[in-house]
Formats: C-alpha cells, structure tokens, sequence
C-alpha cells in the first residue's frame, strides 16, 4: 500500500512539474514571437532607413572626431533616442 501511495505521490509531484514547464515554455513562445516581429520591424526600419526625414548616426550632439590618420565616431545623441525608443516598446510589452 505505502509502494503505490509513493508512487501516486511521485506522479502527482511530476504532473505538477510538468505543468508547471509547459507555462514556462509558453512565455518563452511568446517571448520568441516577440522578438521574431521586433526583427522584422527592425529589418524594415534598416531597409528603408535612407527614406526616413531623420538620419539616425548623423543627429546633434553625436561625437565625430577626426584626426590626420584616424577618426573616431560616437553616436551618443542616438543612443539616447534608441534607447528610449526601446524602452517604451518593451514597456508597451509587459502591459
């Protein structure tokens, strides 16, 4: 009796387990979906970025130096945008 009552036991923590990883696995679907089309916006936005009225790396404030063998170029103001950008698309996300 205490075999197959450890046994029900085994099968109900398992079942539990189960259960409990196929939801994980499910957020993850979601997740991988979710980034599948931020990928494909992103493709899009890269293919017809030269269309586009603002030229993101070439916005005010980005740093570009340039010296007599070398040059050295950071977008900081685009940074800023980008980062914004995809803070408040992940924050429509989680909503």
């Amino acid at each position: 009796m205490k075999q197959n009552h450890a046994l029900l036991l085994y099968k109900t923590a398992r079942m539990e387990w189960v259960c409990c990883r196929y939801t994980r696995i499910m957020s993850l679907g979601r997740l991988l979906i979710a980034l599948g089309i931020a990928l494909v916006v992103a493709g899009l936005l890269v293919s017809f970025a030269g269309r586009l009225p603002v030229k993101l790396g070439h916005l005010p404030g980005d740093i570009y130096m340039h010296g007599r063998n070398s040059s050295f170029y950071f977008p900081v103001t685009t940074c800023i945008v980008l980062s914004a950008l995809f803070s408040l698309v992940l924050w429509f996300l989680r909503r």
